[in-house]
């Protein structure tokens, strides 16, 4: 919200930009006139309703972030905004009709605010306290690479993904998201520690199978043990190259799952 105007997507997909007193609505273009298209989740409470995705990146719209309100005199198209993925950020302005996608965050980047200042949008990692910065008039044109102000460092490894599982394959083998190849390089095939919230530790071999990193060997006895079932999204959170904590939410009730396996009490 900037003044009396407030920005959003409704519950049909459709982005706007309301004054809050006088009701006037502004249609925005969508998400998808950047390749970010929007994707609804099965109900779980802990996760933002729906996710985007773009070029295989599932993100987290956290807000629209009005940087400059519209004016009569600008005949209501003179406004700026920012979409504020937690990993990437789009840029609309002056009454245009397709968003320009200039950021999609390194693995382990994870935005928590943004705003444009003087031609340049500025950018905050939630995380690390990192300030990135980009000459917006550069944006989308394969130029204006971001300028990390704030940090010296490099911005850490990938640490959590999230897996639905969609078919019964995966019950048997489950593939790793490709960008999470780097974190767990090493010697293949070899064991990988799955530790759950309870405490309940189960080796797996993680292992290449046609050009995918997979868990393979035992998963299908953890995916058994632990009842997995078809639209359960597991969060995995890698530690490093020999454990990963999993998290089990459940697609019926819509909350984590607890559960002490008999072969782990």
């Amino acid at each position: 919200m900037n003044g009396d105007w407030i920005a959003g997507v409704d519950s049909g997909g459709n982005w706007f930009l309301a004054n809050i007193y006088t009701h006037q609505e502004i249609s925005l273009p969508s998400s998808e006139t950047c390749n970010i298209f929007r994707e609804e989740w099965i109900g779980f409470p802990d996760l933002p309703p729906e996710r985007y995705m773009t070029y295989g990146r599932a993100m987290f719209l956290l807000k629209i972030v009005i940087c400059e309100v519209p004016t009569k005199a600008g005949h209501y198209s003179d406004y700026k905004l920012i979409a504020l993925f937690n990993s990437g950020l789009a840029y609309l302005a002056n009454g245009s009709q397709e968003w320009r996608l200039f950021s999609l965050a390194s693995w382990g980047v994870d935005y928590s605010d943004a705003i444009e200042h003087n031609g340049f949008i500025v950018a905050v990692d939630g995380w690390t306290g990192t300030t990135y910065c980009w000459d917006q008039s550069q944006a989308g044109r394969g130029k204006g690479r971001p300028k990390r102000v704030g940090h010296s460092a490099d911005p850490p490894q990938p640490s959590r993904f999230y897996v639905q599982l969609d078919g019964n394959d995966d019950m048997y083998m489950l593939v790793i998201p490709r960008e999470f190849k780097q974190c767990l390089k090493g010697i293949l095939p070899r064991p990988i520690k799955l530790k759950t919230s309870v405490g309940c530790a189960w080796y797996v071999h993680i292992d290449e199978y046609q050009g995918e990193l997979v868990l393979k060997d035992g998963w299908f006895g953890f995916a058994e043990a632990h009842e997995l079932q078809l639209d359960d999204l597991l969060v995995f959170e890698v530690k490093d190259t020999s454990l990963m904590n999993v998290l089990i939410y459940d697609s019926n009730t819509s909350t984590q799952r607890i559960i002490f396996c008999a072969d782990h009490p």
